[in-house]
């Protein structure tokens, strides 16, 4: 599923009268894998996060998250403070390894069973997306993942 389908999903259950929708998705570029996603409380002006591992199902109308889930807010979850969230990511340089920009990064795909990133998804030019589309890349392609992508040649 791509994130920009996860993104703006709701999720339930959060408790009586009360609404929150994922806002965002924090990673491991490194590994390569979602560590937790970001939700927005109706009402609630600070960020929580709930892990990946206490996600039940997601569908294209909700998350649902298991009975157990421990949800809090993100500044007291300190190990996923240091992992940068998809929407820093989204609009940033793609490199080659020999530092050409390929493009910017438009979306991440995820597979749902294991958290992992299974492509991303590159607009190289907007000429090139309106005749093609976005290129998707495997994402064991991608070396490093700190300020831009980098992407290892086919």
């Amino acid at each position: 599923m791509k994130s920009s389908d996860i993104k703006g999903l709701p999720v339930e259950p959060v408790g009586p009268g009360r609404q929150a929708h994922i806002s965002d998705l924090i990673l491991d570029i490194e590994q390569r894998n979602v560590l937790a996603l970001q939700l927005d409380w109706s009402g609630v002006d600070v960020p929580y996060a709930v892990a990946v591992g206490d996600v039940q199902n997601v569908t294209d109308s909700g998350v649902l998250l298991a009975p157990q889930a421990t949800i809090l807010p993100l500044a007291d979850l300190p190990q996923f403070m240091p992992n940068p969230t998809l929407n820093r990511l989204l609009g940033e340089n793609v490199l080659s390894e020999s530092g050409q920009v390929l493009g910017t990064l438009q979306d991440v795909e995820i597979d749902l069973e294991s958290w992992t990133i299974s492509a991303y998804s590159v607009l190289r030019n907007v000429t090139a997306a309106l005749e093609q589309g976005l290129d998707d890349f495997p994402a064991a392609r991608v070396l490093t993942g700190a300020e831009s992508l980098t992407i290892r040649g086919s």
